[in-house]
Formats: C-alpha cells, structure tokens, sequence
C-alpha cells in the first residue's frame, strides 16, 4: 500500500510540477538507499518495504526524465538558462552552471547569515530532524528526505529576493512532522 501511494502521488505531482516529481523521488530514493546501507551494515535485512519504495523512487526519476523528454518539456538547461537570462530577456550564457554555482555560494552564504539573525527556521528545522530521527530512524529519513525536496527548490533558485519563503516551504514537513514527535515524550 505505501509503495502505491509514493508512485500515485509521484505520478499525479508530474502532472502539477515534474521538476517537483524529480526532486522528490530523487531525495525519497537516496533515503531508501541510505535505510538498506544501514541496515545492511547492522547485518540486518532492508525490509521489503524499503527496498519497493525505493524501487518505487527510482523509476519514478527514470520515468519523470523520459517523459519530460518525450512530452518537450524544459530540460535543466532551458530552466538554467532561463533563470540567468531574466525569462530570456538577455542572450543564453556560455557556461550557465559555473554562474549557477557562483550564484549558489553567495545564496546560501546570505541564507545562512539570515537564518544566524533570525534563527527560528533554522531551529526549527533541526527540531524537527531530531524528533523525526528519534522517533524511527527509517521514518526520520524518509521524513528529513521529503522536506529536503524544499532546499532543493530553493537551491534551483539562488535569488534571494525571489520566491525565497515559497519555494522553500516544503522544507516546513520537517518540523510540521518532526517537533510534535520530539515533543510527543513532555507532554
């Protein structure tokens, strides 16, 4: 049933945002991998559930990237370039990933500067990773895997003053899933 419901909501996320669908079973496929490793080194068996969701995840990348293909959506390159052109605004740049890099490392140093002087989100986040984490450690990852799809976004778009708290938001499963579980023992 779990493996249904990661393809069906892979499936219809394609159909909304595909980029999103990428993300996503990228980041729940690193997660089943990382679950069967650890397991794997405990001398323990992955689980059938693991190993057919992260099944799961990684044909929903392959077929997320060919059916992108087929249906002429954007590639990585025509979002990039879309991206540093202003809409196409400007001529396409030469090397639009060495700028995207260059872009990135002044987004997160400004990220990370922001997040020292108000550090709630910050906060947060590792809250939430701590509580779904402890909780059950497979879960946790799953968990902190699903909200990664959020930095992701965001890292798609180095602009800080673009878009900043809406394409990030899915990064809030973190702590929306994780602070009640790490709070779940006080009360």
């Amino acid at each position: 049933a779990g493996a249904a419901l990661v393809a069906g909501s892979l499936l219809a996320l394609f159909t909304v945002k595909h980029s999103q669908a990428l993300f996503l079973g990228l980041c729940l496929a690193a997660a089943g991998v990382l679950v069967a490793v650890r397991r794997w080194t405990r001398r323990r068996p992955a689980g059938h559930g693991v190993l057919v969701v992260t099944a799961v995840a990684c044909c929903a990348v392959a077929g997320t990237v060919l059916l992108a293909r087929a249906l002429r959506y954007p590639t990585g390159n025509d979002s990039l370039q879309d991206l540093l052109t202003g809409h196409y605004a400007l001529p396409d740049r030469a090397r639009p990933w060495r700028e995207l890099l260059h872009l990135e490392a002044g987004f997160w140093l400004e990220w990370l500067r922001r997040q020292l002087w108000q550090p709630l989100f910050a906060a947060l986040l590792a809250a939430g990773a701590w509580g779904a984490l402890r909780r059950q450690r497979a879960f946790g990852l799953y968990v902190v895997a699903a909200a990664f799809t959020g930095i992701l976004t965001q890292a798609a778009h180095p602009d800080i003053t673009v878009w900043g708290e809406r394409l990030i938001v899915l990064a809030w499963l973190l702590p929306v899933v994780g602070v009640p579980l790490l709070l779940e023992g006080v009360a």
